[in-house]
């Protein structure tokens, strides 16, 4: 599968988008059976044949078919979880927050890790690569008059010890 002048493989494929024609490696198919990268794969980003078809139908109807897949749905969800189930539509729920030491300790652990994931280096110089996770102080930042949701997570270099 090498390229015989080059010596390249070819892994992945290129963005059907002509303007693009970025060669991803994990490229992404869209519904009209293209192969987009993760920049162009929302159907109005690539001009999908599929959404102009649902603007000629109109999107405030549905389709049959998916209203057969929403109704197999919810039998399926309400025979394998009870009725309440297939009737809640509101969004994931969060689990009743737990009182055993070990699952506290765990569920610590793991908000540490989500946060040193989002951060963002509060000194442009530095780079995630230049500075090791253990020499790093993350900090979670925001203003007093804004709301807490503009909170920014950003980490500093330690200096010295």
């Amino acid at each position: 599968m090498a390229d015989s002048d080059s010596g390249l493989v070819h892994i992945g494929a290129s963005c059907a988008l002509p303007t693009c024609n970025m060669n991803d490696f994990l490229p992404i198919r869209c519904k009209c059976d293209q192969l987009f990268c993760r920049d162009h794969i929302q159907p109005d980003l690539h001009t999908c044949p599929l959404l102009a078809q649902d603007a000629q139908r109109g999107a405030s109807e549905p389709s049959e078919s998916t209203l057969e897949k929403n109704a197999a749905a919810k039998s399926l969800l309400s025979k394998h979880f009870g009725p309440s189930s297939a009737a809640t539509t509101s969004g994931p729920s969060r689990p009743a927050a737990s009182t055993n030491p070990k699952k506290l300790a765990q569920q610590r652990q793991l908000a540490v890790m989500k946060m040193r994931h989002k951060a963002k280096p509060a000194d442009p110089k530095d780079t995630a690569v230049s500075v090791p996770v253990g020499e790093r102080l993350h900090l979670k930042v925001r203003k007093a008059e804004e709301d807490p949701a503009a909170e920014r997570i950003l980490w500093f270099k330690k200096e010295g010890r």
